[in-house]
């Protein structure tokens, strides 16, 4: 597999990734079955990069939701809104993509279980391949965790991050997600 992540590699023209590609295939063998992922947020890939994207082989997305909640994703410091999420996820179908990731997330700040719950029973409706859904971390030396020693924001409990992370592994499960 190759795995173009870690931020948001689809700001890239399409023409960068290709000498990526091209380079890597100099050394390596990259045949028609390697996965080739690239990450991306909603609202940050028009569909003609996607369609150029996969036109270049890259033949599975991961599309960095995190949340369907306006006000959970600006204290994520996300510039996307749910319509844009939506919007992305049709882009990619429509630009050929049929291994699609959506990356959730719970334990987030003022995000109540059943919000948790409505955001994750929206993403299982759209039937991507796959759903990553991770427990929000405060890393230290970032502004968030500034935020959150400042007592400007709060963690929900152990209790509540546990209860999400039940109800995901649970929820998913019966609509034929496994967990690895």
């Amino acid at each position: 597999t190759i795995f173009f992540g870690g931020g948001t590699p689809s700001l890239l023209e399409p023409q960068w990734i290709e000498k990526i590609l091209y380079t890597l295939n100099r050394f390596f063998n990259i045949s028609m079955e390697t996965e080739i992922t690239l990450e991306t947020n909603p609202g940050e890939a028009p569909k003609m990069r996607l369609v150029e994207f996969r036109k270049l082989g890259i033949n599975r997305l991961s599309l960095g939701f995190q949340s369907l909640q306006p006000k959970l994703l600006t204290k994520l410091s996300r510039i996307h809104g749910p319509n844009d999420c939506f919007s992305t996820y049709q882009d990619a179908r429509e630009a050929g993509f049929e291994n699609i990731n959506v990356d959730m997330l719970f334990n987030i700040p003022n995000q109540s279980p059943e919000v948790f719950e409505d955001d994750l029973k929206q993403v299982a409706k759209l039937s991507p391949e796959h759903i990553s859904a991770y427990s929000l971390t405060v890393e230290k030396n970032t502004p968030f965790h500034t935020k959150v020693m400042n007592g400007e924001m709060t963690m929900p409990s152990e209790e509540i991050d546990l209860d999400m992370f039940e109800f995901c592994r649970k929820y998913l499960t019966s609509h034929g997600y496994s967990q690895y």
